[in-house]
């Protein structure tokens, strides 16, 4: 018995001469040129007759003629069948052995029709039935659409393919088609038939640029696309070979997908010209949210409070960590909520100080714990206030706690314990633990926490904590271990494009981590090179709801009566008068929102750190034709503005490969995902690898996210091959 069937002996069947030169069929029988010489026998033997006649020789001569006339059609279309059984059987000859039929091959298997063009013609459908022992795959039947093609002298493309009735349909592909034929559609097709099989149907959609848009695909690989990783391999592939940064639907019980463009993301997102309305009754509250960006798929990203109790932001020092920290406050501000900041460096939420609604601020250590303690306590109360039946959740006023640098406070909580603590008390301050009960018990209090985190840390991002952070937001590259504690994967938000300010990782409503822009949001600060007082009038919140305090000044040492020095209690600190500040912060008054279809020219100067051309809001629709949340008619939405991109420079102290070994070169089997691989070393060019390493017809494909750009890419390697790779080195806790 022979050997099932490879694309390897398709292959290499379909340039093969079967015959060289020699025909494998006997001519087939041509009725119709007997019928012609019999009709001119019948014609000749008339016309003597009617020579010979001794009476009127018309008769004869009619039938002479007639005869004549039958025997010249059926001549001709002898011939034709000839040529044309000719050009058949010649197919025949060398479309069988690819098929897997021998060693004679056989005109049942093959069936011509739909002769077009010319007196012989060249036929317009192929029908093909191979043998059993053919295993069909995508390029076996592009082998079959070849050998038709260079055989019949025509193009011509897979139209169906029927497995089941072991079956393969090829169509004739118009000369004025081809001509006709867009190269980007023509592009498209080709990669998407050669990843989903030339038996694929595509439908590629342009937009006025010529750019494609939409890829509609009906394929028969249900077997194979049922498999998640071959889905993703098609997806990657698709989106290094066709320009786009394309969404796939697939459909796996009618054998469909789409392909969708997806938007380019904005550089720059300014504020919603609208404010945030004010929280006035329990069921404002619940509707209540905060935009903080422009994901990936051009939607506005939020943080629902009621629905995702806490939040936290990581990110490196000019990452843009504290920009999402103002945005959050300046929108809750202005809503009118109870806001209560930490300043983990003391001088970064300088701005605030002054700020409508934000009651208190602390920058002095025992400040900041007091107002943890006061948070706590305040939780308590509303608890007891719920247990004793006198009050329920809706009764109470949303209050947001913001807590700035959370590691830098923990340790300078616990330093500054080891002087106040009591005799006997424990060798750790008590922050964290108040901050996981708040993260715990919060949110039926109403009290709602934003962490903001220069690393992953595991005292935050874990257990219960980290589900209870329903909106997180990392704005700078994480480490693989810091990308786990943040999204679940070694891989996800390592790749943050370095020179696009603003950029980061976030989660969707759906949960799912995705790409965004956050909103840039002017520095209150007016010590800052970037204070624009214009752009910062355009957020500052219209209405006073919650005055100022300032919290006592306590001595560390107090002189009594008698002149004993006494040190200040840790009770003594927590006990600290909270009284009104003289000087209470003043609203802006209430104006007519700004036009949408230009950003105030005073916010120039806010940006002219992040541009070197003036920012203008871009307000027409998009190539896609779908509209930016800009073009919405909803000034509650945020504006995009598009800016020219500067390098982002990291700080000299940051190392760039945190979380990773030292290079070593590994051979690819053993690579792992989020393990990092040199795509090129000229460049020095790092990549995320994306996905385990799989085998293909080459070696070993692997598929890779450019840790510089973002952009995924794929390349196939032999498995003897070494690369520079450095591996997840994993974090000790």
């Amino acid at each position: 018995m022979e050997p099932q069937m490879g694309v390897g002996t398709a292959q290499a069947g379909a340039h093969q001469e079967v015959d060289e030169g020699l025909r494998a069929l006997a001519p087939q029988p041509q009725p119709a040129k007997f019928f012609g010489i019999g009709s001119g026998l019948v014609a000749a033997g008339a016309l003597a007759a009617g020579m010979f006649a001794a009476t009127d020789p018309a008769l004869a001569y009619a039938v002479a003629g007639g005869g004549a006339g039958v025997s010249t059609a059926s001549l001709v279309v002898a011939e034709r069948a000839r040529q044309r059984a000719e050009i058949a059987d010649h197919f025949i000859e060398q479309i069988c052995p690819v098929m897997m039929i021998r060693p004679r091959p056989s005109r049942a298997a093959v069936k011509l029709s739909r002769w077009r063009g010319g007196f012989i013609g060249l036929p317009q459908q192929v029908q093909l039935t191979y043998h059993a022992r053919v295993v069909p795959d995508p390029e076996w039947l592009k082998s079959l659409a070849e050998v038709a093609s260079v055989s019949l002298g025509a193009k011509y493309k897979v139209e169906a393919h029927l497995p089941r009735k072991r079956r393969v349909v090829l169509g004739a592909v118009g000369a004025e088609q081809v001509e006709k034929t867009d190269p980007t559609v023509d592009r498209a097709s080709r990669v998407v038939r050669d990843l989903l099989g030339e038996s694929a149907r595509v439908k590629v959609e342009l937009n006025d640029d010529g750019d494609a848009t939409r890829i509609e695909v009906a394929h028969e690989q249900g077997s194979n696309m049922a498999m998640a990783s071959k889905r993703l391999r098609v997806e990657r592939v698709l989106a290094t070979r066709v320009p786009g940064d394309w969404v796939p639907e697939w459909n796996l019980v009618e054998d469909t997908v789409v392909f969708s463009a997806r938007e380019p993301m904005p550089s720059l997102v300014l504020p919603p010209p609208e404010h945030s309305p004010l929280v006035r009754t329990h069921a404002d509250y619940r509707d209540f949210q905060i935009p903080l960006g422009v994901d990936e798929d051009g939607e506005q990203l939020s943080w629902h409070p009621r629905k995702q109790p806490h939040m936290v932001v990581v990110g490196t020092t000019g990452s843009g960590k504290t920009v999402v920290e103002q945005n959050v406050v300046q929108r809750l501000t202005q809503a009118g909520w109870k806001v209560w900041v930490i300043d983990g460096k003391r001088i970064e939420f300088i701005g605030l100080r002054d700020w409508p609604n934000v009651e208190r601020l602390a920058s002095r250590i025992e400040h900041q714990v007091k107002l943890i303690e006061d948070a706590h306590d305040l939780m308590n109360e509303r608890y007891a206030l719920i247990e004793a039946g006198k009050a329920t959740s809706a009764d109470f006023e949303p209050v947001a706690l913001i807590v700035d640098e959370a590691t830098t406070l923990l340790e300078a909580a616990d330093d500054w314990w080891a002087e106040v603590k009591p005799k006997g008390g424990s060798s750790k301050s008590a922050v964290l633990k108040r901050l996981g009960n708040i993260g715990r018990l919060g949110r039926s209090a109403k009290i709602h926490m934003l962490i903001g985190l220069q690393r992953a840390d595991t005292r935050f991002i874990s257990g219960e904590f980290r589900d209870n952070l329903g909106m997180r937001v990392a704005m700078s590259r994480l480490s693989p271990d810091g990308a786990k504690m943040m999204w679940d994967s070694y891989v996800v938000g390592t790749t943050i494009p370095r020179h696009i300010k603003g950029r980061g990782m976030a989660l969707n409503s759906a949960g799912v981590p995705v790409m965004i822009q956050t909103i840039y949001a002017p520095n209150p600060d007016p010590g800052s090179d970037d204070y624009d007082p214009q752009r910062v009038a355009t957020v500052r919140p219209r209405e006073v709801v919650h005055k100022k305090m300032l919290v006592e000044i306590l001595e560390p040492v107090t002189v009594d009566l008698d002149g004993n020095e006494n040190p200040t209690s840790y009770a003594d600190y927590m006990d600290a008068r909270v009284y009104e500040a003289p000087d209470q912060p003043q609203v802006q008054p209430a104006t007519a929102p700004a036009a949408r279809s230009a950003v105030p020219a005073g916010a120039l100067a806010a940006l002219q750190s992040l541009n070197t051309a003036p920012a203008t809001a871009a307000v027409e629709e998009r190539p896609t034709g779908r509209p930016s949340p800009a073009v919405l008619a909803d000034p509650s939405r945020p504006v995009i503005a598009e800016r020219k991109h500067m390098p982002y420079v990291p700080d000299d102290e940051q190392d760039l490969f945190e979380g990773y070994g030292e290079p070593v070169e590994c051979p690819p089997r053993e690579l792992q995902a989020g393990d990092l691989i040199q795509i090129d070393p000229d460049a020095e060019t790092w990549a995320v690898l994306a996905e385990a390493p799989q085998e293909d017809e080459t070696g070993i494909y692997l598929e890779y996210i450019e840790r510089d750009t973002g952009e995924a890419g794929g390349i196939s390697v032999a498995a003897t091959e070494m690369l520079p790779t450095r591996h997840i080195e994993h974090e000790e806790n």
